[in-house]
């Protein structure tokens, strides 16, 4: 045990309230081939791989480097402790609470971590890979560097949190919730993310390469999709909703049903991607490129598109009413049955041989005058 002038509890029946010993960290000590701990409330416990303890509270412990794989630790509290280094692989911890906690290059790898809460803590290089994190609530804190890579996260929440250069490769979210998080270089490569919403987040050169998006939201996350990169991803049902979208690459994305409602678009790519069923609502689509690209069943309503380049593109079953053309270039583009519905072109306006041209119409009455 540690050398202290402490007072020492042996009996955990003799503790008192407040606890007269000072609040530093618990040290775990290496006895043999075990850790022997003495928690705050005078209790001694020995921790090693395989050891199984439910409920325990090993607040203000110091964990560093001990080895606790494969170990059962449900229902526990580690509140403000020292966990640099400490490995938790592949085990069971389940509903367990950390608050203020330092996790240093923490492993969690393989780990089932279902219910439980990560506050305010401080991390650096933390690995998750494979760990179920499913209804996990992590709240505040820096995750940069961290590893989710192959996690599965049901109904996982993410509040208020910087989760920067974080990898989720090949993660599966369900129902999962990012909201009000600060995602810079964060990597959800050939993820599987289905009714995930990212609300209020600030989202900056984000990689979904060959991802699956079904069911998506992106509310509110205004002037912060910067540099989103979905080269190759599915996106299945997916709505940007009130987002400003500033260079982003769907190039060779598959489309379908994916709404840009009250969204501004800049500076993006879908070249030689598919767009089935895509509607723009009250959106503004400017300095992008659809070269390539294959378009059926578009809706565009009260929305502008400014300097869009459609060059061989093919569209199919299009209707666009109400709707703004500022130097669009349609040239060689391949139409067909396309239709616009009191819409306006400038005269910088390009189209395809043989084509007829729509006549040049002022919107109806009550296009927002932003788009005039």
């Amino acid at each position: 045990m540690k050398d202290t002038d402490e007072p020492v509890i042996v009996d955990p029946t003799l503790v008192v309230d407040p606890d007269p010993r000072t609040e530093e960290q618990r040290t775990a000590v290496l006895r043999g081939d075990q850790y022997e701990l003495q928690l705050r409330n005078g209790e001694t416990i020995h921790l090693y791989p395989g050891c199984e303890y439910d409920g325990v509270d090993f607040s203000g412990s110091d964990l560093t480097g001990v080895l606790l794989v494969g170990s059962v630790l449900n229902n526990c509290k580690f509140n403000n402790c020292i966990l640099g280094w400490t490995d938790f692989s592949e085990c069971s911890m389940h509903n367990t609470i950390f608050e203020g906690a330092l996790l240093d290059r923490t492993n969690f790898v393989n780990t089932s971590l279902v219910g439980s809460q990560f506050k305010d803590v401080k991390t650096k290089f933390v690995r998750f890979d494979s760990a179920d994190i499913s209804f996990c609530v992590f709240t505040g804190g820096d995750f940069e560097d961290a590893n989710f890579q192959k996690v599965t996260g049901i109904s996982t929440e993410f509040h208020d949190l910087v989760i920067a250069f974080v990898n989720f490769d090949n993660a599966n979210l369900g129902g999962a919730l990012f909201k009000g998080a600060k995602m810079g270089y964060t990597n959800f490569c050939s993820a599987h993310l289905s009714c995930v919403t990212f609300e209020n987040c600030a989202l900056d050169e984000n990689k979904f390469a060959e991802a699956v998006l079904s069911n998506v939201l992106f509310t509110n996350c205004g002037g912060y999709l910067v540099n989103l990169f979905f080269f190759g991803a599915t996106l299945e049902q997916v709505t940007f909703r009130g987002c400003t979208i500033d260079g982003c690459n769907f190039m060779e994305g598959h489309l379908f049903e994916v709404t840009f409602e009250q969204t501004q678009m800049r500076a993006s790519c879908f070249i030689g991607s598919q767009l089935t069923n895509v509607a723009f609502r009250s959106a503004g689509v400017n300095d992008s490129e659809f070269n390539g690209a294959k378009l059926l069943n578009i809706i565009g309503v009260l929305s502008r598109f400014r300097d869009v380049e459609m060059e061989y593109s093919k569209m199919k079953n299009a209707s666009f009413t109400s709707c703004l053309f500022h130097k669009a270039a349609f040239e060689d583009a391949g139409f067909t049955d396309v239709v616009f519905d009191k819409c306006f072109f400038d005269p910088d306006t390009s189209w395809p041989e043989d084509f007829t041209i729509p006549v040049k119409q002022r919107p109806i009455p009550d296009t927002p005058a932003e788009l005039i």
